[in-house]
């Protein structure tokens, strides 16, 4: 199998493991893990670090001036259902919005939210699904290093797993057997900055 949008390649998953890269008994199950790892990474964080093309996504405006959206590289049309039926009609120039956070691009950020600029009449529906944005989503089109990082220890982590079937790794001697956690605690780390906080839609 091939690694479908993965956050570490098979090389380097090998060279993590110290696997020689002419070893190709466990390709198939190392793909499988660094592909896993990288799902757990998105569940964790609220967010993917890969971009797939232009979508339109549907999102709730938490007031009239700004409005919560996932993760996105580049916002291309603002549209919003201002009979509440489902009728996207009403066109928000994207000059009467400012894309937060500020100096995103500079900084390596996402952009994570859509305000009204302050001189402008324009205002969001505050409806639920009111607002359908057209753009590339995604926390970045390549993992940070900090992501890759964590990849890699997921992906070894499950991989030696099948050395320890029942969740100790280790010998039979007393005092040898070790309980793997749920997450490495240095992924966990580095994966920390990048965690979305949920949005809790109360209406």
């Amino acid at each position: 199998m091939a690694i479908t949008n993965g956050y570490a390649t098979l090389a380097e998953i090998k060279a993590r493991l110290s696997i020689d890269p002419a070893d190709t008994q466990d390709d198939a199950m190392l793909e499988a893990c660094v592909e896993a790892a990288s799902r757990q990474i998105d569940k964790f964080t609220g967010t993917r670090f890969f971009t797939a093309g232009s979508q339109e996504r549907f999102f709730t405006a938490l007031d009239p001036l700004r409005c919560i959206i996932d993760d996105a590289t580049a916002i291309t049309a603002i549209v919003q259902d201002l009979q509440a039926n489902r009728t996207y009609t009403d066109t928000v120039d994207l000059g009467d919005v400012d894309l937060m956070p500020d100096n995103a691009v500079q900084l390596g950020l996402p952009y994570q939210q859509l305000a009204i600029v302050p001189d402008s009449p324009k205002t969001f529906i505050t409806d639920r699904r009111g607002i359908k944005v057209t753009g590339t989503f995604g926390y970045a089109a390549s993992a940070p290093p900090a992501v890759k990082q964590a990849c890699l220890l997921l992906a070894a982590a499950m991989f030696r797993r099948k050395d320890a079937p029942f969740g100790i790794a280790g010998g039979g001697e007393v005092g040898q057997a070790i309980q793997l956690a749920a997450m490495d605690p240095t992924a966990r780390l580095l994966l920390s900055p990048f965690r979305r906080l949920a949005v809790v839609d109360l209406v």
